[in-house]
């Protein structure tokens, strides 16, 4: 079947549908993309509702907070669901609150095991998305990440790694 109206071209409807989708969806993934670029330049680019400074790139942790590595753990869990659970130690060094964001966001925060495979926070559980460390302050966070916690090299945090074996 040829497209009614197209004066002579020889393009099935088929065709025209094929390349009309694929410009939709191609003009829709660079809008996302260009939306949630806009919304992490926006969130670094001002302070939260509260004041807080928001943190969504290693560049300004050193500036704002003091993080380390409190204990890496296997919690008490059925032996065929193997978990490790990292403890954070996050003190504020300024006198505004200062938010970590897109904690959830693939790649945020990674764990590597001795082999350099890399686990990303565990699915479904109650992780928040962003964090907020209230001034002078330091305050404890748990994550858990699918794995062995005897293999459990280094936690990654917006690209840095943090040592977690001694």
């Amino acid at each position: 079947m040829l497209l009614p109206g197209c004066g002579g071209c020889q393009r099935s409807t088929k065709d025209t549908a094929k390349d009309v989708t694929k410009a939709t969806v191609e003009t829709s993934k660079e809008i996302l993309s260009g939306m949630a670029e806009g919304i992490d330049e926006g969130r670094k680019s001002t302070e939260g509702l509260d004041g807080a400074i928001v943190i969504s790139t290693h560049d300004k942790i050193d500036e704002y907070l003091d993080i380390s590595i409190l204990e890496v753990k296997t919690p008490q869990e059925p032996k065929n669901n193997k978990t490790i659970e990292v403890v954070l130690a996050i003190a504020s060094k300024h006198t505004k609150p200062v938010r970590l964001a897109n904690l959830k966001r693939k790649g945020s925060m990674v764990l590597l095991d001795s082999e350099g495979f890399a686990t990303h926070l565990r699915s479904g559980s109650s992780h928040e998305n962003d964090i907020t460390i209230l001034p002078g302050l330091k305050e404890r966070f748990t994550y858990r990440f699918d794995g062995d916690a005897k293999t459990a090299k280094v936690l990654r945090l917006y690209g840095h790694d943090y040592d977690l074996q001694p």
